[in-house]
This record gives structure tokens, sequence and C-alpha cells, in this order.
């Protein structure tokens, strides 16, 4: 039987793959005052713009899956991600993959004057083997992702007995991963509650701290998706969002940094949002204990 974690979630695998832009040179027209054979001396062999962007389309699109990902028990590369997501993440992953072969394919085309450049860079720690020919790089490019399916197999399959035994380990890690998720949640809200009310807490000296728009941005970010990504119904986490969502709102770093009023509204409402948290902590940890 499925449990709520199953039911909620889906799995998504994402795999890429780029052309290495460093190599190992040589030592032996290198003069330093050390032991030779204790040093390692890398060369960059590609610099491109395409190569760059194309880095940059598989950077973003990562970092748009994990702004929505759950704690996940399986290998890294592998999100779980609530269902309602995918209508988000689908789309860019799709426009990112477009993205990607473009500059892929435009680097290739370009590749003549990418390894001239190198030459030139490089001079005598310039290798010809260290170029492939163009259409061996192309397939060096590679930006794949799929949804899996983790189901143990058919009784028929494992035999009476394994499938009993599998099916147990299923469960379990399903249960576990479970807590897992929620105590991340809370702990995830936790750090950005205490980094924020960290930067509003005046130092030692009694000089204020450098207050940023992204320590606003990240708890907000958190705030936004948590409806999403809350797939196990944890109702106390729950209040305490709405609660930090009604302390910032129509709030920016710009209103906080200037505004001592909202200042002190803000470190109070941090504060118990932050003792709140740490009871919810301390609920989940004993959870795990005992289940342990």
């Amino acid at each position: 039987m499925e449990n709520r974690l199953q039911k909620n979630t889906v799995v998504l695998d994402i795999r890429t793959g780029m052309p290495g832009v460093t190599r190992k040179a040589s030592m032996e027209n290198i003069e330093v005052n050390a032991d030779k054979d204790s040093l390692k001396l890398t060369k960059e062999v590609l610099r491109s713009t395409y190569l760059a962007k194309a880095r940059t389309a598989v950077y973003e699109a990562k970092k748009l899956v994990k702004r929505y990902a759950l704690k996940s028990p399986f290998r890294e590369g592998t999100y779980l991600l609530p269902v309602p997501a995918l209508d988000v993440i689908y789309p860019n992953l799709e426009e990112a993959e477009k993205e990607f072969n473009e500059y892929a394919d435009k680097f290739v085309d370009d590749f003549d004057n990418v390894v001239e450049d190198a030459r030139k860079r490089l001079r005598e720690q310039f290798r010809q083997e260290d170029y492939p020919p163009p259409q061996s790089v192309r397939r060096m490019f590679n930006f794949g992702y799929q949804l899996l399916s983790f189901d143990t197999p058919e009784e028929g399959i494992l035999g009476k007995s394994l499938y009993k035994q599998e099916l147990e380990k299923a469960r379990q890690r399903w249960q576990q991963a479970e807590v897992e998720v929620t105590m991340a949640l809370r702990e995830s809200m936790k750090d950005l509650i205490d980094h924020m009310l960290e930067r509003l807490t005046p130092a030692a000296d009694g000089s204020v701290k450098t207050f940023k728009g992204a320590t606003v941005g990240s708890v907000k970010e958190f705030l936004e998706t948590f409806g999403q990504r809350n797939v196990l119904g944890d109702s106390d986490l729950e209040l305490l969002v709405a609660k930090a969502q009604r302390i910032l709102k129509g709030k920016d770093a710009d209103k906080i940094r200037e505004n001592e009023d909202i200042r002190v509204v803000v470190t109070q409402g941090m504060k118990k949002l932050s003792k709140g948290l740490d009871e919810l902590i301390v609920t989940s940890k004993r959870k795990m204990s005992f289940e342990d």
C-alpha cells in the first residue's frame, strides 16, 4: 500500500553532461620553489561563451527543481517532488533543454575558434589530443530527465518469501522518508528564520548589521512554495508559515532597514517563530527516536 508521501509525490531524475573544461598540465617547464611531485597543475582547455551559457541553463533548471524538492531518500540527481510542482517545473525543463541544445550546437559550430583560442592562450601547454573531433564533442552534451518508479517487483518474480521481505523494506523506507521530509521542512524554515533574526539583531557593540534583500527573499520563497511542498499536511508548521506570512506581508528589506518600528515588529515576530520551530523540531526528533 502506498503511504501519503508516495501518493502525493513523484520522483524526477535529471542527468546532464558537458565536456570538461580543464586538463592536467605539464610541470616540466614550470619553475617553483617546491617539490613538483607534490603539486598538481591544471589548464583551461575550453573557454567559450556558449559553453558557459549551456552550463547556466542547467544550473537555473536545477535551481528551480530544488526550490520545490523535498528531502529525498534516493541518489543525488534524483528529486522527490510534489505532484502539483510539475506544472511549473516541466515547462521550465523543456525550455532549459532547448536552450542547452542550442548552445551546445553553437559551441560545436565554433569549436575551431575555441581550439585556436586555446592554442594562443596555452602556448607550450597546448596539446592537440585534448581536442577530439567536433562530432565527438557534441555527444558529450546531454540534458535528460524522466519520472521514475520504484515499485517492488511482483511476487511472481521474487517468490512469496522474498517479495514479503522487500515489501516490508519498502514500507519502512517510505515511512522513514515521511519523518525525514517533515523534519527537513521544519529545519529549513528554522534556519531561514534564525538567519534573518541574526541579521536583525545588533552586533555586540550595538551597531546595525547589514540586512540584504536576499535574506527576506529566501524566507518569502520558502513561504510561497510551502503550500505545494507540504505534501504530508504538517498543520503545525502550516500555522507558523501563516504567521510568518502575516509578519512579512507588505514588507521588504528596505522597509525593515529604514523603519525602526517595522524592524522591531519583525524582530519580535521572528523570535516567536524561532521558538515555535524549536518546539516542532524537538517533537520531530522524538518521533524519529521512537521509530528507530
